[in-house]
């Protein structure tokens, strides 16, 4: 690491007690040609501690004797914290939100992939530096507008300065990991990933003894999931011409486009999976899934989920010469429901098959016609009503509610929500996505408690569900299956095993997953409401929920 200098200046360790944290203060050693070297210029006093009015004040004072050498800064702080940075009176940074990654002032930097701890990356460039920092005694101060998410020890904010534009200490280091019976998924990202464009990379697949490696172009996916610093992704294989190929990846079928799925609040590792096998089980296509291990530029990322994308073909999800639709926040072909007088917004339909490119415009008010025909017709239809069962596939509409309900998804319905239109003009519910807050995970809308109906309290749920809820022979259809599937498919012996079948799959790569994600028993996770001190204790709690859940739906929908 030749011609540059590196000073770490802060180090923060506090808890919620504010004044009286216990305050930690470390040096950096760097390896350099000749030997190891040691920083002797560090964080020489702490100057004070502010917690007033909702807001915690962290203020500094260190001393520079050289300032020209340096080029660049890289600040680290943690992923839920809204802070502003000064710098001698002058403001260099301010992060009002910390939704959907806004993060790096500089796009060429991915320094996030590599960092260990619970903090974002910020960049600071020379002119910021140079207009802001003196020669002499200096005077850092952090103001965190939301303490609130201060609640735990070790949290960490870092700020390190370099003579050039990268090459910053990485605190993700090559630990020794255990070996255990995941397969592993090595990725060369020179270029990094960002979320848009994808990007040329190299992709290493080792299962037991079979290594091979693929040209892929990868880019981070999710809405919500990519303010977390475990990034999901999406890639896609190439071939020499740098055109699309397919591939088969751990004995899954053969395809382009695939997708991993980096748990991250869901400490169990394993809520996508679970019901994504469900609902196959209950005889639906939902992704198939493969846990991994993965490394990015030689670190390890701990535990994935290979998975395949939803695609329409006959590798896949198969249509024929009907369209997929989705319901959550539109990227694509849209268009609204024209249902006005009821409660609930306007809901929102995305033709995703065939896309914008292929569709014709005869098509998509084929497609219009037909879901506004299917709302009309259930919004004016009594209780006794049976006219909106020759339209829609009523199986497929009790098993996607049962689903979502038994796994308590709260995004159910409203987002990542897939339907069908058949050749024979039938609506047809599904398949089903991303469950990652599902399963009592989350501690906002009631997602903790094992009672209530998701559909009943969600105010942006199409006003479908409870309507047909009313319908005397879908509740009968309703009742029907799901007493079947508790002495089968969902009976707590079967989804309890499964959860431990799991566990056992994931006995080993787990421990080295939050060896790289120091997740275990930390209160800031959001949007966790149980925290767990290892994985066994986030997998019981998993399986105590599931037996509530399922004897609370017994009550309302059992014998």
């Amino acid at each position: 690491m030749k011609n540059f200098f590196y000073l770490l200046f802060c180090l923060l360790v506090f808890a919620c007690s504010g004044p009286n944290s216990d305050l930690e203060l470390k040096e950096i050693r760097l390896k350099k040609r000749g030997g190891e070297i040691e920083l002797v210029e560090k964080l020489r006093d702490l100057k004070s501690i502010t917690d007033t009015s909702g807001r915690l004040e962290i203020e500094y004072q260190f001393r520079k004797k050289n300032i020209k050498p340096l080029k660049s800064g890289l600040l680290q702080v943690d992923n839920a914290a809204v802070f502003k940075l000064y710098l001698n009176d002058n403001l260099i940074m301010d992060k009002s939100s910390t939704f959907f990654m806004d993060t790096l002032l500089s796009s060429k930097r991915d320094s996030f992939i590599y960092s260990d701890t619970l903090c974002l990356d910020y960049f600071i460039d020379s002119s910021i530096l140079k207009n802001s920092i003196l020669s002499g005694e200096n005077s850092l101060l952090i103001q965190f507008q939301n303490p609130k998410y201060y609640t735990l020890n070790h949290k960490k904010t870092q700020l390190f300065l370099s003579k050039n534009n990268k090459n910053y200490p990485n605190k993700r280091t090559k630990k020794s990991l255990k070996k255990s019976a995941l397969p592993w998924l090595s990725i060369n990202a020179k270029n990094g990933i960002k979320d848009d464009p994808k990007l040329s990379a190299k992709l290493s697949v080792k299962e037991g003894e079979v290594v091979f490696e693929e040209n892929i172009q990868i880019e981070i996916r999710g809405n919500t999931s990519q303010s977390f610093k475990k990034k999901s992704y999406s890639f896609l294989f190439l071939d020499e011409n740098n055109q699309t190929k397919k591939v088969g990846l751990l004995n899954l079928p053969m395809h382009e486009h695939w997708v991993l799925y980096g748990p991250y609040a869901d400490k169990s590792l394993m809520r996508n999976v679970l019901a994504y096998r469900l609902f196959q089980n209950m005889g639906h296509y939902a992704p198939r899934t493969k846990f991994c291990e993965l490394s990015i530029n030689g670190f390890s990322q701990g535990v994935y989920v290979l998975c395949e994308k939803i695609r329409v073909d006959s590798a896949r999800l198969e249509l024929g010469d009907g369209y997929l639709l989705k319901i959550d926040r539109p990227k694509g072909e849209f268009f609204k429901s024209t249902i006005t007088n009821t409660k609930v917004p306007k809901t929102v339909f995305e033709i995703t098959y065939p896309d914008g490119i292929e569709i014709s415009v005869s098509e998509k008010n084929a497609v219009e016609n037909f879901v506004h025909l299917f709302e009309e017709t259930l919004f004016l239809s009594d209780v006794n009503n049976l006219s909106i069962f020759e339209i829609i596939d009523m199986n497929s509409f009790v098993d996607f509610l049962i689903i979502n309900e038994f796994c308590k998804n709260i995004d159910a319905y409203r987002l990542s929500t897939y339907f069908q239109i058949s050749e024979e003009k039938r609506m047809i519910m599904g398949p089903i996505w991303d469950f990652n807050f599902s399963f009592g995970l989350t501690d906002y809308l009631d997602g903790y408690s094992s009672s209530g109906f998701v559909y009943e309290y969600k105010d942006e749920v199409p006003f479908w569900w409870k309507k047909l809820n009313k319908n005397v022979f879908f509740k009968s259809a309703l009742k029907k299956r799901w007493n079947q599937l508790r002495q089968s498919i969902l009976s707590e012996k079967v989804v309890l095993e499964m959860v431990n079948k799991y566990a056992r799959e994931l006995e080993i790569a787990q421990e080295n997953n939050f060896s790289s994600w120091h997740l275990l028993g930390q209160k800031e996770v959001w949007p966790n409401y149980y925290i767990g001190n290892s994985h066994q204790e986030e997998v019981v709690y998993l399986q105590n929920w599931i037996l509530e859940r399922g004897n609370w739906l017994d009550k309302k929908w059992g014998n």
